[in-house]
């Protein structure tokens, strides 16, 4: 905006300079006819309205021509200025600026359209990002949880093995006993002796060891 100010502007003073030259061409050739008609000794006559007379016509020159030259100190000085503007809209901070303006106000645009309803509330896109996080973290936690628990299953498994050892599996072979057989063999319960009568004795005074001298 302020460059095309400044171009406006000197194209307005170079119209100004040129109308001003040809002014001063007109003046100068009015002077050169009055001087020749004074060498001519042609003088108007008094009776009758006068030209302008030579002084008159020298001091506009002078003031026109102070006029160019002051014209042409500000042309030069908006030569200068409008070199100035350009420099300065060229550099690589100005556009590193403009360019950094023009990015986030794009990004604040993609974050405006980011918006979409989901269900029946209005979520963006990083909250749903965060939710997405915490769904993944407590599933992670469940998983830990159901690892752990089949470690200690595994465990009791080991601890308890209904499988009978390889060397009774090989011994109950080789004497032609399947391994259940043996097992049922070896858990029967032992067979029960019978237990002796115990003899009564008969008890009577003589027979006490109280009654011996």
């Amino acid at each position: 905006v302020h460059l095309s100010k400044a171009l406006h502007g000197v194209r307005s003073m170079h119209r100004e300079l040129a109308d001003l030259r040809k002014r001063n061409a007109e003046l100068e050739r009015r002077l050169d006819a009055i001087e020749q008609a004074e060498d001519a000794s042609i003088q108007p006559k008094r009776g009758k309205k006068a030209g302008p007379t030579v002084a008159k016509l020298q001091g506009e020159v002078r003031r026109l021509n102070n006029q160019v030259e002051l014209l042409e100190k500000a042309k030069r000085k908006d030569r200068k200025t409008i070199a100035k503007v350009c420099s300065l809209c060229c550099s690589t901070n100005v556009y590193r600026t403009l360019r950094a303006r023009e990015v986030k106000k794009d990004v604040a645009e993609l974050e405006d359209e980011s918006e979409f309803l989901v269900g029946d509330s209005a979520y963006r896109m990083r909250k749903q990002w965060d939710d997405l996080l915490d769904v993944a973290k407590a599933w992670a936690k469940m998983d830990l949880r159901r690892q752990a628990d089949t470690s200690d299953e595994e465990l009791e498994e080991e601890f308890i093995d209904d499988n009978p050892p390889e060397d009774d599996v090989r011994h109950a072979l080789q004497s032609g006993m399947t391994p259940f057989k043996a097992t049922d063999e070896f858990n029967q319960d032992p067979p029960i002796t019978p237990k002796g009568k115990k003899r009564r004795i008969a008890f009577t005074p003589e027979s006490s060891p109280l009654s011996q001298p």
